[in-house]
């Protein structure tokens, strides 16, 4: 068991049954219409709902200031449904990938939008009401830099390239 399980099963167990809000938790360092620029980060959301809590969304914008290109992950994302279960949970990039998860399913979330210098994405989490006593969405925004992938692959194969042409011309 991993301290995340056990920190959320305490938590259900102190949570009294009536509480009407989520919360946020005082780790989490964004929040709701938000604006980042995704190379600051790490950046960590976290809401914990409780029995009786309505259907809601929430969303933040992230933009690329550098000069590289990065994309912009939700690593180590999770929606935990153990004593309560939201009506469903939609997590995605306005220009990238989604995922949404079933009533009652527990879920990691890998979902990605590139950022292009200068571009920017908004992370839009939409959630169904919530039965049951306790359900949690936790997120980790993350810039992960695409390496210039075509531009080394494209010296590798003239590198190569070139070696062949050595070798055939010092056998001839």
């Amino acid at each position: 068991m991993n301290l995340k399980t056990i920190a959320l099963a305490a938590i259900v167990a102190l949570t009294p049954a009536a509480t009407l809000a989520a919360t946020i938790s005082p780790s989490s360092n964004i929040s709701n219409g938000g604006s980042y620029d995704i190379a600051n980060g790490p950046f960590f959301w976290d809401a914990t709902f409780s029995r009786g809590d309505g259907a809601g969304s929430a969303s933040f914008t992230f933009t690329n200031s550098t000069l590289g290109r990065f994309t912009a992950g939700v690593a180590q994302g999770t929606v935990l449904q153990f004593s309560g279960s939201f009506n469903g949970v939609t997590i995605g990039w306005g220009n990238g990938q989604s995922q949404t998860i079933a009533p009652g399913q527990n879920a990691i979330i890998n979902v990605r939008s590139r950022l292009a210098s200068g571009g920017s994405d908004t992370l839009n989490v939409a959630w169904g009401a919530v039965t049951g006593d306790m359900a949690n969405i936790d997120l980790d925004i993350a810039a992960v830099p695409l390496p210039a992938g075509a531009l080394l692959l494209g010296t590798a194969l003239v590198g190569v390239s070139g070696l062949r042409r050595t070798r055939r011309s010092r056998t001839a």
